[in-house]
């Protein structure tokens, strides 16, 4: 039973995130379902970082700490394409609270509806991590 993921799901990564990718987004919201935030990580904080920063071409260490648009994007990311919680993403990112994740992230938000190359670069990202490997 150590491999079965999310109480629910038992198989090798790409299966999973197969099978997880068949699933309506709204079925991991509801209240009554077990696992929850195990049911919306689809992808690992490194993948992510490792796109962004290749996406950039900077390394992934050049991302974290910095405070500007590829590191606010990749806690974006983090945010809406794992399940980590603020706490562990600014960990991730260097030490960054919680609350501050959540600012980062609803600034960007903000900024997203302002800046079209922004916008572009974070659905060139968006198109990378659908292609991830397994």
């Amino acid at each position: 039973m150590e491999g079965v993921y999310a109480g629910l799901v038992l198989g090798g990564k790409s299966f999973i995130r197969e099978a997880l990718g068949r699933l309506k987004d709204n079925v991991y919201r509801r209240e009554e379902v077990s696992h929850r935030r195990a049911l919306q990580t689809r992808y690992e904080a490194e993948e992510i970082a490792e796109l962004v920063s290749e996406h950039f071409g900077v390394s992934a260490e050049g991302l974290l700490g910095r405070r500007n648009d590829r590191r606010n994007l990749l806690i974006y990311l983090l945010k809406n394409q794992t399940g980590m919680t603020n706490k562990e993403i600014g960990e991730f990112v260097g030490g960054l609270s919680y609350s501050g994740v959540s600012r980062v992230e609803q600034r960007f938000v903000e900024k997203l509806k302002k800046d079209r190359a922004l916008n572009k670069n974070l659905k060139a990202v968006l198109r990378k991590i659908s292609k991830v490997k397994g």
